[in-house]
């Protein structure tokens, strides 16, 4: 499914595997605060909860109410802003469901003089240069060799069950940065990894250019669904132009 905002320079594609538990949301404000966009990934333990539902109730309860916590958060400086947000957010989800369920996601917030982008977990997230995509300095790596470890990334909203265990190590610590707002973002989450490299996202991206965020998409999307044999995850795309 691709959706496309013209007047936000903006599109997005969601590409289900079988849980569907992705959820990309573009919220409106004002002149000062153009948008916000939501790119979540939720997910629940399916051998202690039934279903997929839950990772997607999670995932669409914090593509709804971070943004609103961040933006309404009276802090200045803005990495101690996204702390608290993602500190008061990490408690409403762990109150919904105290263990076994989680997301990871990447939020976007559009100014009229700059961009705000705030991460928790593992979303790929990058900038175009002018010739490559780029990830920024500030996002950090947080992944987890699943032969040693429960999870796959140390960081994340939810799952009080490794919390408890290890509070020093899985947190919803957040990461932010701040980009002019004229710069060309691209957002996924990580199932994209096994489907299209970066060296292909950037190959495709010089040849496509960027004139509109919809054209891209569209190419994107239409490689991943032709390679349905390689994929193992949900896959989420979004650009901003």
């Amino acid at each position: 499914m691709n959706f496309d905002f013209p007047e936000f320079n903006i599109s997005y594609s969601l590409i289900p595997f079988t849980r569907n538990q992705d959820l990309i949301k573009v919220q409106e404000f004002n002149k000062k605060i153009k948008f916000a966009v939501s790119v979540v990934d939720g997910w629940n333990n399916p051998d202690k909860i039934k279903g997929n539902e839950s990772g997607r109730k999670i995932a669409s309860f914090v593509a709804d109410n971070f943004p609103n916590q961040f933006l309404k958060t009276d802090i200045s400086n803005l990495q101690e802003r996204s702390e608290k947000a993602a500190k008061f957010i990490d408690k409403k989800v762990l109150k919904l469901y105290p263990a076994h369920v989680s997301c990871v996601g990447a939020f976007l917030f559009n100014f009229d003089n700059k961009n705000i982008i705030v991460t928790v977990g593992s979303i790929f997230v990058y900038v175009w240069n002018g010739a490559v995509w780029e990830k920024p300095k500030e996002i950090g790596d947080y992944l987890l060799d699943l032969k040693n470890y429960p999870s796959n990334v140390s960081r994340f909203f939810g799952r009080g069950d490794l919390k408890k265990q290890n509070p020093n190590l899985y947190m919803a610590k957040p990461d932010t940065v701040v980009l002019s707002p004229k710069c060309s973002i691209f957002i996924a989450t990580d199932g994209i990894e096994e489907l299209i490299s970066k060296e292909e996202l950037n190959n495709y991206t010089n040849k496509i250019g960027l004139n509109t965020s919809e054209k891209l998409i569209k190419f994107l999307t239409g490689l991943i669904q032709s390679r349905k044999n390689l994929q193992n995850d949900d896959v989420s795309i979004f650009l901003k132009t």
